[in-house]
């Protein structure tokens, strides 16, 4: 019988919410799993067994080294995967592997390991470049009590030993806050590294490696020193050499030393030209400091020089998506509106979810005068090819008050909708645009093709045509049916303007969802541009009290969006009434600054 290919190998402890996420990631790209249990009670090893796992006892003696090679012991593979059970292999990657094993000349493999360390969901990862994949030898042993390594052995065995970096992607989510506090990761880590420092003092590695642990504990001061120790000590050549001198940016950001940031940034850079992230981080320095027009010098390098090479660590979207997203604002307050609207075209480019670059794009160009041309540049420049991303630009549109082009993109997508969804996203964007006969007219013909008269977003439509064009009975009619169908957190903002009192839904006083607020803000606007403004007053009124409602944590929230939506009406007034060239030039100057709908309450 044959060796199997890859071994996947595994030390684990009390894992049990994560580790089957992790092996049927890689179930597919491995032919044998080792997992390796320093002492869990939670059912880990049961978990493991069940879904094909060798699992073996291994006392933890502080020291990871000595884990994983007792997992390298049992491993019966020509090659070795290493994951953890916080990590997951990316879906795509899995016969990337099977491709690599299949190397000739090769001893091991660099994957990106996408560090997941924020609150959010979306927040962005910290790439590292990491050998993960190598082959199977019995002198290829883990060294280290702690951020273990196995290139040394590797290189020991063979000097002339070949690297590769692969495209390879593991995701890992052991460092989200939550989980650091829960598993007292950094007191665990401080104490190991503590322990080898004292067996290899000013070891610029381990250095590095406690200076990334007291920045954890707010330690920046010392974090400081040893990073710079670490940078100073450290070969230039060394894989990580160049990540110390943003180690080192980011303590003098913690610790509001802009000028000395800013150098670091530019002394770096000198060294390491590709490293797009010094540039980026150069710009935080130079808006910090109030120089302007550094920063955006900085932010242009950062993009010009796009993310850095596959052997950098990086923060995603630097050097792309969110360094132009930052050269776009920078201009915008510069007033070169051409020049920020590519930007911000260039942000998408990069990564089309990434939201803010657009709603200021549909925002610039509408103060600019310029609302026809985002249809014509966003097809152009963006690749939509699913019905999720076509709606939710409209989405965006309509919230920055671009309801012509909303109704211009509706028709050069509306290959990607269903023809029920076209025609209320339509009437909406007409009601928003003042056309509430229109939208009247849309919603007969759906009606007599469609029977979607219950529906409940059709019948909120129903609500605000009917109240738009004086039919205030039928209007409270289409409200009591929907009332009645099904309660919502959304049908506050419809009782506002039909006159009816709302009652709470049940889980609707303790904050104000993301859909509630797009609807006080469609309704306001919708009562304001249809020059409705007994309505409008009333609306607004209603949704004062409906914050005043809500509980403490969401008040925040759903007060700037009402801000954001008043200020739409302001922006309104201000377009109708600058006239002449100077008031032209002082209304957007105005406008500009007002603040607008731009994504970061979702």
């Amino acid at each position: 019988m044959s060796a199997p290919l890859i071994s996947l190998c595994m030390i684990a402890k009390d894992e049990a919410d994560v580790i089957a996420r992790c092996l049927r990631s890689a179930a597919s790209a491995v032919d044998e799993i080792i997992v390796v249990d320093t002492g869990s009670t939670d059912g880990t090893p049961d978990i493991a067994r069940g879904l094909g796992a060798n699992v073996f006892a291994f006392p933890w003696q502080d020291d990871f080294a000595l884990a994983r090679n007792a997992a390298l012991e049992h491993a019966r593979g020509q090659w070795i995967l290493i994951l953890d059970a916080d990590e997951e292999l990316d879906p795509a990657s899995a016969p990337k592997l099977r491709q690599l094993a299949a190397s000739g000349g090769v001893e091991g493999f660099f994957v990106h390991v996408y560090n997941f360390a924020g609150d959010r969901e979306d927040s962005p990862a910290v790439i590292n470049p990491t050998i993960r994949l190598f082959r199977n030898h019995p002198q290829h042993r883990f060294a280290g009590r702690i951020h273990e390594q196995i290139t040394p052995s590797i290189q020991a065995r063979n000097p002339a030993a070949a690297f590769m970096l692969s495209d390879v992607r593991v995701n890992h989510y052991g460092y989200r806050e939550e989980v650091i506090q829960r598993k007292n990761k950094t007191e665990r880590n401080l104490l190991l590294l503590q322990e080898t420092l004292k067996e290899k003092p000013n070891d610029p590695f381990h250095l590095y490696n406690i200076a990334v642990e007291w920045m954890r504990l707010g330690r920046v001061q010392e974090a400081l020193e040893a990073f710079r120790t670490s940078r100073m000590t450290t070969d230039p050549k060394t894989s990580y050499a160049h990540l110390l001198y943003k180690c080192e940016a980011k303590c003098h950001l913690a610790l509001r030393q802009f000028e000395q940031g800013a150098a670091i940034c530019e002394q770096g850079a000198a060294v390491y030209p590709a490293y797009s992230d010094l540039y980026h981080y150069a710009g935080i320095f130079h808006l910090n400091r109030g120089d302007l027009a550094a920063a955006k010098d900085a932010f242009a390098r950062a993009v010009k020089a796009g993310p850095p090479p596959s052997g950098y660590h990086t923060e995603e979207g630097l050097g792309a998506h969110l360094s132009a997203y930052q050269l776009g604002l920078l201009q915008e307050a510069a007033l070169d509106s051409q020049a920020a609207a590519d930007s911000y075209l260039h942000a998408l480019r990069c990564r089309s979810a990434f939201a803010p670059p657009l709603y200021r794009l549909c925002h610039l160009l509408r103060l600019v005068g310029r609302e026809a041309d985002i249809v014509p540049l966003l097809l152009e420049r963006i690749r939509v090819d699913d019905a999720g991303a076509a709606t939710g630009i409209m989405d965006v549109m309509i919230a920055t008050g671009c309801s012509r082009a909303a109704l211009a993109w509706l028709e050069r997508t509306k290959h990607l909708l269903q023809p029920d969804d076209i025609a209320c996203r339509a009437a909406m964007a007409e009601l928003l645009s003042g056309l509430s006969e229109d939208a009247s007219e849309r919603l007969d013909l759906l009606s007599r093709n469609s029977p979607l008269d219950d529906h409940d977003d059709t019948l909120r439509l129903r609500i605000l045509i009917c109240s738009m064009d004086g039919r205030h009975l039928e209007a409270r009619q289409y409200w009591r049916q929907l009332t009645r169908q099904h309660a919502s957190d959304r049908d506050a903002p419809y009782a506002a303007i039909v006159g009816e009192p709302a009652d709470p839904s049940p889980g609707m006083a303790p904050g104000m969802s993301n859909a509630e607020r797009g609807e006080w803000r469609d309704v306001l606007t919708a009562a304001h541009a249809n020059a409705k403004h007994a309505a409008s007053s009333r609306i607004a009124e209603s949704w004062k009290s409906r914050i005043a409602s809500a509980a403490p944590a969401g008040r925040i929230e759903a007060a700037a969006a009402c801000a954001r939506a008043l200020s739409g009406l302001a922006d309104a007034h201000l377009e109708q009434l600058a006239r002449g060239r100077k008031s032209r030039e002082l209304a957007g100057a105005v406008r500009l600054v007002l603040p607008f709908e731009d994504g970061s309450l979702a």
